[in-house]
């Protein structure tokens, strides 16, 4: 069996210390649902560790490819550290575990931030490992069995930032963990799709965002020299697509920056995804004034001392 979608199930879970009423999700991940399996179907019969080492070495590879031009260099070296640290406890394969008869049939998949026996999953260890135990079990308290986007911790939220992550890749490496039950809830469905078009607007309003930065305007405006507003439309058609329909809106037109702009919008959304399956249109609009050329900050030259008078 095939799951060719980069986006996943994800389930809305209500859960507390003692209880958790967690829904049926079988996806090893909220947001890439079972994607890390897309060429390894024989993969479905390995045990419960390789599967969540199979997801956490595939999400690692694809985080070490995103770009990372919009984070200042202390982030990048956050986050280049921390995916190493995530390595590594991929490769020592201690996942939490779900207590035995904790909670009903119907559930088959959840995540569990930290378990009984101190074993933490992936964000919880990279969490822990930045110095920010607290933190990690602040947030166990009130979220063991949520997952990331339906946390809404604004202490979770600053962490990430300051070591280079989004809220959305967060929730990309949290694994789900076995449980047991195979019966699916319906409600499921309709709160995969709401997690779906999240993903799939914030992706597209990124990929806009693309392509009004001063590196890719300078490339396709060229040596021109001149003030234009620029508007970007990306639009999803209802559907399975990796073409989004991308529109460039330039105040005084100028077809080969328009195309070029495009081009370069949809190429970034492709490198960011892969097929979608988008329940309704999804509409998304980014504008920017542009001057050309670009002006480029000079650093400022160190000042030399003069040199010093020796002695008579």
């Amino acid at each position: 069996m095939r799951f060719p979608a980069w986006i996943g199930s994800l389930v809305l879970v209500v859960a507390s210390s003692a209880h958790a009423d967690a829904k049926s999700i079988t996806a090893i991940n909220a947001v890439t649902g079972d994607a890390s399996w897309v060429d390894s179907p024989e993969a479905w019969r390995a045990p419960e560790t390789i599967r969540v080492q199979t997801h956490l070495a595939w999400i690692e590879a694809r985080l070490r490819q995103a770009t990372t031009a919009n984070l200042s260099r202390a982030q990048r070296v956050q986050r280049a550290r921390l995916l190493d640290v995530l390595a590594k406890y991929r490769e020592a394969g201690v996942f939490p575990q779900h207590r035995a008869g904790a909670v009903t049939s119907t559930h088959t998949r959840r995540p569990r931030f930290i378990d009984d026996r101190g074993r933490a999953c992936a964000v919880a260890h990279l969490i822990e490992v930045s110095g920010n135990s607290a933190l990690a079990h602040f947030i166990n308290a009130s979220h063991e069995y949520d997952y990331v986007l339906d946390m809404h911790e604004p202490e979770l939220d600053a962490w990430a930032t300051a070591h280079g992550f989004s809220a959305i890749e967060l929730a990309m490496i949290q694994p789900t963990y076995d449980n047991g039950g195979s019966v699916e809830d319906p409600r499921d469905r309709e709160r995969e799709h709401e997690m779906q078009t999240r993903v799939l607007r914030s992706q597209l309003r990124d990929s806009a965002r693309f392509g009004v930065q001063p590196t890719t305007l300078t490339q396709c405006f060229g040596a021109r020299r001149g003030t234009w507003s620029v508007r970007i439309d990306i639009e999803m058609p209802r559907g399975r697509s990796r073409n989004p329909t991308v529109i460039a809106v330039i105040s005084t037109p100028i077809p080969e920056v328009k195309a070029c702009i495009e081009r370069n919008v949809a190429a970034e959304f492709q490198r960011r995804s892969r097929n979608h399956v988008a329940l309704a249109t999804i509409h998304e609009r980014v504008s920017t004034q542009v001057t050309m050329p670009i002006p480029v900050a000079t650093p400022a030259r160190p000042r030399t001392p003069p040199p010093s008078k020796g002695k008579r």
